[in-house]
């Protein structure tokens, strides 16, 4: 029997509130930590913990596929979460991530960022969808239309809670077919999960971890204690489907906040939501953080083998001087590196330079050594996007 939760509970939805914090030659402008240094995993270690690397990367995949949602609108700015469910380049996300909005930004785990288009939105459900014309042909999350979850599942929860992108939190379903109403939504059958999620979390997909595909969008929770609620993804994937194939611009519209202007007789005359204005020009605080942020992605990229990745991070002439192969290479002996210290200073309002100390666990003919290294990187803004421009280092 379904349960309904006492409308004494106190509960927080997720909402997109305020600005986040980003979580945020050869020799000397090559970004490998030794020259025979590359990421690296030693067989029979696998064969220890072989559920070990395969989380991980799932996580990896998953975390550049869930982006960060920023609109403005009436009520200020706000962030929120959502993920890539279709090669259309369409963002799931809650309703009261976009509601309101004026001006919706959606970027990706690599600080590129797009301007996007709400296509549909369903207050009383909280689901929307927010079109990205450039992600069109980007291979999305996998999603699941027929699992019903049960108690005890191990599920993942993607977002950006409190603006620190990347993150993942772990917990199992605690409950199913809980209904709770909050405000104009009313949430019915949802699942209750024991992974922590808070403001900024909104929108992000819910993952089952035996299968990795998406179960559920994680929608709010309770201000105190770990207790969250996700709408299952089987409820609302027909309401999904129907707005990718039939964007509405009527919907468009009324999720954006704009007023109601009755009838249109002539389909040809519906309003439109405005495109999106250009994204403002990063303030120095932005760019510090951020700049914390690439060079610190960029070895969280190598300590998990993505090296493709971790090359999309280097600027353009970097990459004109060291080819992907020769990149690669040189973390071929490279089992696991960790960040121990990392901080940025701007030089002036176009660069920055970032500091810092790791330590890399390599394979040296046969054993594992752990070495110290001080690096130093350049970041710049390039084409839009911030980019590792050069960087040197020593052993310490």
């Amino acid at each position: 029997m379904k349960k309904t939760l006492s409308t004494l509970l106190s509960l927080v939805i997720l909402l997109a509130g305020g600005g986040g914090l980003y979580v945020l030659n050869e020799r000397w402008s090559d970004p490998v930590v030794t020259a025979t240094a590359a990421l690296g995993t030693i067989d029979d270690e696998a064969e220890i913990e072989p559920q070990v690397p395969e989380l991980k990367e799932l996580i990896r995949h998953h975390q550049q596929l869930t982006v960060s949602i920023r609109t403005v609108g009436d009520q200020g700015e706000g962030i929120g979460s959502g993920f890539l469910y279709n090669e259309l380049g369409d963002i799931v996300t809650n309703a009261h991530v976009v509601a309101g909005a004026r001006q919706v930004s959606v970027r990706m785990s690599d600080t590129r960022t797009y301007p996007g288009t709400i296509i549909g939105m369903n207050i009383e459900k909280d689901i929307a969808i927010v079109r990205v014309e450039e992600l069109a042909g980007t291979e999305p999350l996998e999603v699941d239309a027929e699992t019903k979850a049960d108690i005890g599942d191990e599920v993942l929860a993607f977002g950006s809670p409190l603006g620190f992108e990347n993150t993942v939190t772990t917990g199992i379903i605690s409950g199913i077919d809980r209904d709770l109403e909050i405000e104009q939504t009313k949430y019915v059958g949802v699942y209750q999960i024991s992974a922590p999620i808070t403001q900024g979390n909104s929108g992000g997909p819910l993952i089952m971890q035996s299968t990795g595909k998406v179960i559920g969008i994680n929608s709010a929770a309770a201000d105190t204690g770990t207790i969250g609620f996700s709408i299952p993804y089987y409820q609302v994937v027909h309401m999904l489907e129907s707005w990718s194939a039939n964007p509405d611009p009527t919907l468009a519209d009324g999720a954006a906040g704009m007023p109601d202007e009755g009838p249109v007789d002539d389909p040809d005359t519906v309003p439109t939501v405005p495109d999106p204005e250009p994204e403002p020009v990063y303030t120095e605080e932005d760019f510090l953080r951020d700049s914390k942020y690439i060079v610190g992605y960029f070895y969280e990229s190598v300590d998990s083998g993505d090296y493709e990745m971790a090359y999309n991070l280097l600027g353009s002439g970097w990459q004109e001087r060291l080819s992907y192969d020769k990149f690669a290479e040189g973390y071929a002996n490279t089992l696991g590196v960790e960040v121990i210290r990392l901080e940025a200073n701007l030089t002036d309002e176009m660069f920055a330079e970032v500091t810092l100390l790791i330590e890399a666990v390599e394979d040296q003919d046969g054993e594992q050594v752990t070495s110290t290294y001080s690096l130093l990187y350049i970041v710049a803004i390039e084409n839009g996007v911030v980019k590792i421009i050069s960087g040197q280092g020593e052993r310490v």
